[in-house]
């Protein structure tokens, strides 16, 4: 008769316990689905963020562009080690003048600023005008090495370029 009872509450142990497993079984698996919900939803917030990042500056000159025809090119840019120099040549290929004012150059190697150089005479670049600029930078250029440059003109026309230094 011991032998029945023991099979009895065996039985009525397996019982309740099955029941309780489910629920932490379920609770397991709706975690881990609003886990991966939630990973989903902010690998693509921060993608769109990251983009508009990306994009976003560039619409806005595309806009500006269109709506002015202001753009430039830099048609040479030379980075002297020795000297630290930097040779600019810039071509007004818009389709309208960029104004006279403040002009910056950002250096950069490798995402990294290195100096900023504002000028404040920056002259107005007629339609297909050319104008050359030169500086000394205290980037500290090391010969061999690339470095690209961020330029904003007056009007908020911006472009960019790189040069490589050479003694």
């Amino acid at each position: 008769m011991e032998t029945v009872i023991n099979k009895k509450v065996l039985y009525s142990c397996m019982i309740e316990f099955s029941k309780k497993g489910v629920t932490p079984i379920v609770s397991i698996i709706l975690m881990l689905m609003i886990t991966i919900a939630l990973a989903g939803t902010a690998f693509i917030w921060i993608s769109s963020l990251s983009e508009r990042g990306r994009g976003g500056a560039e619409g806005d000159i595309t806009d500006l562009e269109r709506q002015t025809g202001s753009r430039f090119s830099v048609l040479k840019a030379e980075c002297n080690s020795t000297s630290e120099g930097v040779e600019l040549t810039f071509f007004n290929d818009g389709n309208s003048r960029i104004l006279a004012g403040n002009a910056v150059i950002v250096i950069k190697r490798g995402g990294e600023v290195l100096d900023s150089v504002i000028e404040t005479s920056w002259p107005e670049l007629s339609v297909s005008a050319l104008y050359q600029y030169n500086f000394t930078t205290a980037a500290n250029l090391e010969h061999g090495r690339t470095y690209s440059m961020e330029i904003t003109l007056p009007g908020s026309v911006a472009g960019s370029s790189f040069c490589t230094a050479l003694n």
